[in-house]
């Protein structure tokens, strides 16, 4: 944890003892360790043939193969989504619950720079970079078919899908002149000359349709927030008190919302 890394040991079972056979980062080779960027939780994948490494501050997760001599092999540093604006060079995979042996498989044709993967029964809704520049596009549900639905030369990201499929909700940074959110139809049309507010005077974040469709939570400068999706960012209710916090989400039945927070620094 100390110096984001993980050691690999050969075990003895007959004696009870653990002989280290390899010391690895979870970084980059080259990449100057600093206080926030530390190694945190270690999982082994249910085939035994990899291991995934967690790292604050560099929010990223690290995948290893277990050779057969037991020792790791750097397989990808991958970011974790929510935390920064783009991830050039990212790819959505999709895994199968009922089959924990099988490795993720590739799942968008576009790659380069796709990622805020929501899917629902109407097509799967991502981001992708364009020219450097975030665009919403919708793939069929089997993940073919990909196409830009943004409107051109906007920044659009984090896309939310209302229940019934209809809608989208999501992030634009170049509207208004800072992070808002919208709602489109799941064609990219909206209504009048550009698509509704659903947040104002607030730099927001991470859209999250509630099940009965009435409302979204959602992130503003730092809180989590419930707003009426059409009432076009009036009335938003603050629901809490410290900050940061990130990533809200529905319960089934629309009673609870939970989150990620750091108020003390540690990720809960």
């Amino acid at each position: 944890e100390i110096d984001g890394s993980i050691s690999a040991c050969a075990y003895d079972a007959a004696r009870g003892v653990g002989t280290p056979i390899q010391h690895i980062s979870t970084l980059h080779a080259g990449f100057v360790v600093t206080d926030p960027d530390r190694a945190a939780e270690i999982r082994i994948h249910p085939n035994g043939r990899f291991v995934y490494a967690s790292n604050r501050g560099h929010v990223s997760i690290a995948v290893f193969a277990i050779q057969a001599d037991g020792t790791l092999k750097l397989v990808e540093i991958t970011p974790c989504g929510g935390k920064k604006d783009s991830y050039p060079r990212s790819a959505i995979y999709s895994l199968n619950p009922a089959d924990p042996n099988a490795p993720p498989a590739p799942f968008i044709s576009l790659i380069g720079g796709s990622y805020d993967p929501a899917w629902s029964t109407a097509g799967v809704a991502f981001t992708f970079l364009s020219g450097a520049r975030p665009y919403i596009y919708l793939a069929d549900v089997n993940g073919g078919n990909p196409h830009q639905i943004s409107r051109q030369h906007t920044a659009d990201s984090q896309p939310a899908w209302s229940p019934d499929g209809e809608r989208l909700a999501f992030r634009n940074t170049t509207d208004v002149g800072y992070p808002t959110l919208f709602w489109m139809y799941k064609d990219g049309k909206f209504e009048g000359a550009v698509p509704d507010a659903v947040s104002r005077d607030i730099n927001a974040a991470s859209p999250a349709w509630s099940p009965d469709g009435k409302y979204i939570a959602f992130i503003g400068e730092g809180h989590v927030l419930v707003i009426e999706w059409d009432n076009l960012g009036y009335g938003a209710v603050t629901l809490t008190t410290k900050i940061p916090n990130a990533d809200p989400a529905w319960s089934p039945d629309g009673q609870w919302i939970v989150f990620e927070s750091w108020w003390t620094g540690n990720h809960d």
